[in-house]
């Protein structure tokens, strides 16, 4: 009989503790099934992440490429406007080579001496060349090609010249400089890619200036040299200031010259035309 109570307190005992073992594994399986699901959401969304980001990244690409197309199809034709405008510079430079450079007659010289007189910060006149120079620094905003008030009027002033019956008889070609410092301003640039349209768009300016004052706009041609013809080296870091101009050469047309009163007179061996077709 003591005996066979033992046994049952064993079994009992033993049924008791299996019991408590299977409930601790279930109770574990549930948790470590709770805590997969976690995983396994965090997971998706952590996916669903990347794949809307590798749909940003493929969209951003496309429109990268896009725009690099734009852009080089945008530098390509700039690049050929540039080649154009070099060459109509090369041009201009040979047309300039043969020109009739020298002392202008005695009235024209004299007024351009008083106006450059009247304005000594903003023209200086080079009479043995026949030539006016306008800083560009009085005459313009900073990369602008909008005409001060004190530098239209000086034009102004120089347009009366010009009209007179002595300053009549000259051709007029406004030639613009920068300094080497590219243009790094975006408003700027949209307006003048280079220094090289800021300078013709500078001659440009001046010339309209000159022609609403009354000066024929078939006696004027323009061009733009960007930093190309330094008056002195052009410095890394800028402070070239002399660079920066506007220069006004007075030509005779050919077939005439000046005769000993100072007025242009025609030769008879040849009729009066001109050289090279302006530029209006």
């Amino acid at each position: 009989m003591r005996n066979g109570v033992k046994i049952g307190l064993a079994a009992l005992v033993a049924s008791f503790g299996v019991g408590c073992t299977t409930q601790q594994a279930y109770d574990d399986t549930i948790e470590a099934n709770r805590a997969l699901q976690e995983r396994n959401t965090l997971l998706a969304q952590r996916l669903d992440d990347s794949e809307a980001t590798v749909r940003q990244q493929a969209d951003q690409l496309v429109r990268n490429e896009k725009a690099i197309g734009e852009l080089q199809n945008s530098n390509s034709g700039l690049r050929n406007q540039l080649g154009q405008l070099q060459g109509q510079l090369e041009g201009f430079d040979q047309r300039l080579a043969g020109l009739a450079f020298g002392p202008l007659d005695p009235e024209t010289d004299r007024a351009l001496a008083e106006l450059a007189s009247k304005h000594p910060n903003l023209v200086t006149y080079d009479a043995n060349r026949g030539m006016l120079r306008f800083t560009s620094d009085l005459t313009f905003g900073s990369g602008s090609d909008q005409v001060k008030p004190e530098a239209k009027q000086g034009l102004t002033e120089l347009a009366s010249v010009l009209k007179s019956s002595a300053g009549s008889a000259y051709e007029i070609h406004i030639v613009g400089h920068t300094d080497s410092q590219p243009i790094s301003n975006a408003a700027t640039r949209a307006k003048h890619p280079t220094n090289m349209y800021l300078s013709a768009h500078r001659a440009i300016a001046v010339r309209d200036v000159l022609a609403s004052a009354g000066v024929p706009g078939d006696t004027m041609e323009i061009a733009g040299w960007g930093p190309y013809r330094p008056l002195v080296p052009n410095a890394a870091k800028g402070g070239t200031a002399a660079n920066r101009r506007v220069e006004i050469y007075l030509t005779r047309p050919t077939g005439t010259s000046m005769g000993a009163t100072g007025e242009a007179t025609v030769d008879a061996a040849e009729p009066p035309t001109r050289q090279y077709e302006t530029t209006k």
